[in-house]
């Protein structure tokens, strides 16, 4: 049996590490007066959880990968969790990296010590969310869609499934659909002994993505088949006159409006034959029939069009006709190093214009809901849409339009929609945070809810405003 050599240290490397880490921790030190003029308004009990902040803020100023690599090499921290105990963390750093070097080195006791910030963490993430859910690290957030409003059940469910905090999104529905969704919440707590709290989200100013060109009147209905590609089951529609009320039948049912003949003398098992948007033609067959709605199966994927025939084999070809038909949601499909117009003048967004050979000759043009922000942002500026998933930065603006070239996007290209939300973290937008829709949902938000979420947040005002 042998023994292990022991390691050896570069004595200039470590000298090296320790001066950066001292520097780190003199503007961690500097760090601290970020809060100085608002230290006087903060709760006690958050006074460290202030200074660990102002430390994580200078810490997280500096790029340190390069330090962290070069600390996991030695075997030492590389300041990965230091979130809750910043200072403790760079000072242990520092006391082990000084005993490699064969140093003396004593910090004075740090104002958060690790137990203490664990601690502080805990009790103040039970104190936003809730207590602790059992066997698991995370709390489940779920954001309620309208019908929370008027179903118990959905609501009791989700609590008793885990749910540990509730999302009103106040962009959506309104002050009796959201007291009725809280009402529910509360009952279902009572009934099922959990705790769950209640987030609601103003709605701000909507910054978004305008309307775009609509698109075809088609409705396309398809079979589900398996991984063989054989159908396993049909695709099912429903037809009844154009003025009836759109009620589905069944959650994967197509609604076919029909104008122009009546539905009661059709049978069940009769075909009907058509020829579709895509020049295919196909059947469908009868599987329900009643005076007023007809329900059907088709084995192939279709496309109905606006004021497309549909006829009756059985009946002589008796002649159904599609009545008008929703236009389909269009999109915008977006690649890195695409252009895209972003305009604050009226009008329906679009796609690019290319020639026969492929190449564009006009890029997108979109609108937004705010056009005023067009006066706010300048060329090299940051913009981001649908959530962050579409990323681009704008190249120039004039006569009220801003050009953007796409920088983020998925590999195979992205695809953007209207009502999409628009980011832009570099300007200084002049429109306010809170909006007097914000002001009056308040009065409700704060009878209701345990955290109120604000979008859109610029300055230290805009929270004092709310």
């Amino acid at each position: 049996m042998t023994d292990r050599p022991s390691q050896s240290f570069d004595p200039a490397q470590l000298d090296s590490l320790i001066e950066r880490l001292l520097e780190i921790r003199r503007e961690l030190c500097e760090s601290e007066a970020t809060f100085e003029a608002t230290r006087r308004r903060i709760d006690s009990s958050y006074r460290k959880s202030e200074t660990n902040l102002a430390h994580y803020i200078g810490l997280r100023r500096r790029d340190i990968r390069p330090l962290q690599q070069e600390l996991a090499e030695l075997g030492l921290s590389s300041l990965g969790r230091a979130e809750a105990h910043v200072m403790a963390t760079l000072d242990a750093v520092l006391a082990a990296i000084h005993g490699v070097a064969g140093r003396a080195w004593r910090a004075a006791p740090s104002a958060l010590e690790f137990r203490e910030g664990n601690d502080l963490l805990r009790d103040h993430t039970e104190a936003l969310l809730g207590p602790s859910p059992a066997r698991r690290a995370v709390r489940i957030m779920v954001t309620m869609p309208t019908e929370a409003a008027s179903d118990y059940a959905l609501v009791r469910d989700l609590v008793a499934r885990g749910m540990d905090c509730m999302r009103i999104n106040c962009a959506y529905d309104g002050p009796p659909e959201w007291t009725a969704m809280a009402r529910h919440l509360d009952r279902a707590r009572r009934e099922v002994g959990r705790a769950c709290r209640l987030s609601m989200d103003l709605a701000g100013p909507k910054l978004r993505v305008g309307p775009l060109e609509p698109g075809p009147e088609v409705l396309k209905i398809r079979p589900t088949r398996d991984e063989l590609g054989r159908v396993v089951q049909p695709a099912r529609a429903w037809m009844d006159p154009e003025s009836a009320p759109e009620v589905a039948p069944g959650s994967n049912a197509a609604r076919i409006p029909v104008c122009g003949a009546s539905l009661g003398s059709l049978r069940v098992g009769e075909r009907i034959r058509f020829v579709d948007a895509r020049g295919s033609t196909r059947r469908m067959k009868v599987t329900v029939s009643s005076p007023d709605r007809v329900e059907l199966e088709c084995d192939r994927t279709a496309y109905l069009a606006s004021g497309m025939e549909l006829r009756r084999e059985d009946a002589g070809d008796e002649v159904l006709r599609v009545a008008k038909l929703p236009a389909r949601e269009r999109s915008i499909a977006l690649r890195r190093g695409d252009r895209i117009v972003l305009s604050g003048k009226p009008g329906l967004g679009r796609e690019a214009e290319t020639d026969e050979g492929g190449l564009v000759i006009a890029p997108a043009h979109i609108s937004c809901t705010i056009p005023e922000i067009l006066a706010d942002v300048r060329a090299g500026q940051r913009i981001w849409f649908d959530d962050g998933r579409i990323g681009g930065v704008i190249r120039s603006v004039a006569d009220g339009e801003a050009t953007i070239e796409i920088t983020q996007a998925a590999a195979d290209g992205a695809k953007l929609r209207a009502n999409k939300g628009i980011n832009l973290p570099d300007s200084d937008l002049r429109i306010d945070s809170l909006t007097p829709k914000d002001l009056q949902d308040l009065e409700v938000v704060a009878a209701q809810a345990d955290i109120v979420g604000m979008s859109f947040v610029r300055t230290p005002a805009d929270i004092e405003a709310l």
